[in-house]
């Protein structure tokens, strides 16, 4: 019985973590070329035009020499760090409307500082202005009748 038992294949090899000389040269190039990265295909903007953008920047950070990455990874890696400054702009604005004592919510890291200047006018990033923040309750009457007799009037 035990020799019918084949030999599991050797472990895929991780690669190291970002450096921050990476997420340095990430961040610039993509501001660098934020515009064909942000924007939507059209006539004058192509999946090659992305494309060429993604391996440019992919070139950059391999040519640091810590370690050899594929365009996704890079891909991967800034949209994990737009969305890690996304969450710490809104732990912050939480927090700023918070009432009370408590301590002060940290800072948010100087990468994050950096994206959250460049997103900060994005409807995506901060929400609409002047915007209603509603998640429950109902906006709206519904069209239909509830469908069981409630012995209070309903409020719409």
């Amino acid at each position: 019985m035990a020799e019918n038992v084949q030999p599991s294949p050797a472990k895929r090899a991780r690669k190291p973590n970002f450096t921050p000389a990476e997420c340095a040269v990430i961040f610039e190039k993509a501001e660098e070329n934020l515009n064909v990265i942000k924007s939507k295909f059209s006539s004058t903007l192509t999946n090659k035009n992305k494309s060429r953008v993604g391996e440019e920047i992919t070139n950059k950070v391999n040519a640091l020499g810590v370690c050899t990455r594929d365009v996704m990874d890079v891909k991967e890696k800034w949209r994990s760090m737009v969305s890690l400054a996304k969450k710490e702009h809104n732990k912050c604005a939480v927090s700023r409307k918070k009432t009370g004592g408590g301590k002060q919510p940290d800072s948010p890291k100087d990468t994050s500082k950096k994206i959250i200047q460049l997103f900060e006018e994005d409807p995506a990033f901060s929400g609409i202005p002047g915007g209603v923040d509603k998640t429950w309750g109902r906006p709206w009457p519904t069209p239909w009748p509830t469908p069981w007799p409630t012995p209070w009037p309903t409020p719409w």
